[in-house]
């Protein structure tokens, strides 16, 4: 009984750091490991708790909140390339969540060829964050980055995301 108890114990910590682990997953945008890692812990903690519990509730709740997230992103990224198609505006891409390809740099050239995704725009740079590179985030000149245009695939591949994440069983 007491290993029983332990492992039970045990379980429940591993939930609580997947959560975590979720958690930081959300906040870099990285939504599929973000689910995946909360669905983890979901499942542990209906062994540990029950299906019934406060603490599964709660991550339900969790993985409603990243759906919702990961739901609004790929919105905000169809909406800036709609947006661009209609008005040529390259400013578009140059804006939080833009993915970009470093190019043109003297002094770090082995960021050049790296694609990126834009954190934020601190006139007159551009913080970028590098996932080849661990999730880097370097400050660049607008002229250092080239947008990624998304092609008729990806845009569709986005589109059934959406879809996907609407029917998605929490």
């Amino acid at each position: 009984a007491l290993s029983i108890r332990r492992a039970l114990s045990q379980d429940g910590m591993t939930a609580d750091i997947l959560t975590t682990l979720a958690s930081a997953y959300g906040c870099l945008e990285m939504f599929d490991r973000a689910r995946s890692a909360l669905k983890e812990a979901l499942n542990l903690s209906s062994c540990c708790d029950g299906e019934e519990s406060t603490r599964v509730a709660s991550f339900h709740h969790k993985m409603a909140s990243i759906c919702y997230e990961q739901v609004n992103a790929i919105r905000a990224q169809l909406g800036m390339h709609m947006e661009y198609m209609s008005t040529n505006s390259m400013v578009l891409y140059h804006s939080r969540g833009s993915r970009v390809l470093v190019a043109g740099l003297q002094k770090n050239q082995q960021y050049n060829g790296i694609e990126g995704v834009v954190m934020k725009t601190n006139a007159p740079r551009l913080r970028v964050r590098l996932h080849a590179f661990d999730n880097k985030e370097i400050m660049l000149k607008p002229e250092n980055v080239c947008p990624l245009f998304p092609t008729a695939p990806k845009l569709q591949e986005q589109l059934l995301k959406l879809h996907d994440l609407a029917q998605e069983r929490i």
